[in-house]
This record gives C-alpha cells, sequence and structure tokens, in this order.
C-alpha cells in the first residue's frame, strides 16, 4: 500500500506542470472536517482535509480517498492510505461518505455525488485541474474505476486492491469449473493429463 501511495505522488508530479487552476485560487478556504451537500434531494457528507500551511495562491493536487465496504470517511480520514503523511503540504484531501457503507451507484449517483464535491470545492480552493485524483481500496477502488470510466477527462486513477480481488476471483472460478463441476469430463481431461503425466501414470 505503501508503493501504491508512492505510486499516486510520482503520478501528480509529472501531470500538468502548466495546467488550469481552479476558480478558488487566492479565496479564503473553508475550514477542513465534516461537509454536507444535497444532491439529487439527497443529504451527501464528506471529510475535507487541508494541508497544515496551506496556501491559497499555490495549486495543489486533489485527492478523493474512496472506503471500502462496510467501511465509512472517517476510516480514510486523517490516513488516506498513506498519502497525506507523503504529500506534506502539497495535497487537498477530501473523504467521501457512501450511502450504506458502499459504493452501487444506481444510475450514477455516486458519479453525480462527487461531481457535486468537486464543483464546491474547485470554487473555494486551489488546486491543479490536471491533478485531481481518486483511490481506494477494494468497493472503493471499484468506485474509483467508475470514475476514472464516467470522468476521464477529470480523474487520475488508482485503485489499490481491484485487480487483485478480481483476479483471486478468476482463479476460484476456474478451479471450481474444472475440477469440481458437473458439466462434461472432456472438458477438464486435458488438465487430468498433465496431473497423470507429472505423477509418472502416462509415460513420455
Amino acid at each position: 500500500m505503501i508503493l501504491t501511495s508512492v505510486l499516486v505522488l510520482l503520478l501528480a508530479s509529472v501531470q500538468g506542470v502548466f495546467g488550469q487552476r481552479s476558480a478558488g485560487c487566492g479565496r479564503n478556504p473553508p475550514s477542513s472536517g465534516l461537509k454536507s451537500i444535497n444532491v439529487n434531494g439527497q443529504n451527501r457528507q464528506y471529510i475535507l482535509q487541508l494541508p497544515n500551511q496551506y496556501d491559497s495562491s499555490r495549486a495543489h493536487m486533489l485527492i478523493f480517498g474512496l472506503h471500502w465496504l462496510s467501511g465509512s470517511m472517517n476510516d480514510v480520514h486523517p490516513n488516506y492510505y498513506g498519502l497525506r503523511n507523503l504529500a506534506g503540504n502539497n495535497a487537498i484531501f477530501i473523504a467521501p461518505n457512501g450511502i450504506d457503507n458502499g459504493w452501487a451507484n444506481p444510475g450514477g449517483r455516486d458519479v453525480a455525488f462527487i461531481d457535486a464535491v468537486l464543483n464546491q470545492v474547485r470554487s473555494e480552493l486551489c488546486f491543479e485541474e490536471t491533478q485531481i485524483f481518486a483511490t481506494g481500496f477494494s468497493y472503493g477502488g471499484g468506485m474509483s474505476y467508475a470514475l476514472g470510466c464516467a470522468r476521464a477527462s477529470k480523474f487520475i486513477v488508482h485503485p489499490i486492491f481491484p485487480f487483485f480481488f478480481l483476479l483471486f476471483f478468476f482463479f476460484f472460478f476456474f478451479f471450481f469449473f474444472f475440477f469440481f463441476s458437473p458439466f462434461p469430463p472432456r472438458w477438464r481431461s486435458f488438465f487430468h493429463t498433465i496431473q497423470y503425466k507429472d505423477e509418472g501414470v502416462i509415460p513420455d
């Protein structure tokens, strides 16, 4: 996870050196802490964390930390998967809270939530428009994928867990269908032949 955090910050260092700054540059910032926003009639919450030495004249990175299934914004805040300590005063962090402790995103509900948060902080804070990141663990990683697909022009995404999650299920179903499935055994004969050959049952 530490390596992932370092990679996220390295990506930030090579993105958008001369990019567009947000409209909030030069303005008095809101305080860090719990925030609420109404999105399509629903009250949604997130935690905003400014750098200890926030400078409204300097464009920062903006990083969304998305929680896992059954987690919450309070689990991501204040460490943000180890990124906060690595970023120092270079990043603004946001921990959104999913409905029912997840990111089901029916009808794009959660993407609309992130859009609303981004639009709100864009007018209040100073960040680089080409250095907006989303990262998350497990379900939060899946949500970061959703943001990457739906908002590819806005977000740089770095899921922490989904690749290994999908890899696990791929091998699980592979193992189940070829060794325990009710389908015709000819589907599995090749693998059993390899097994018997390795055990010396079938001569070379």
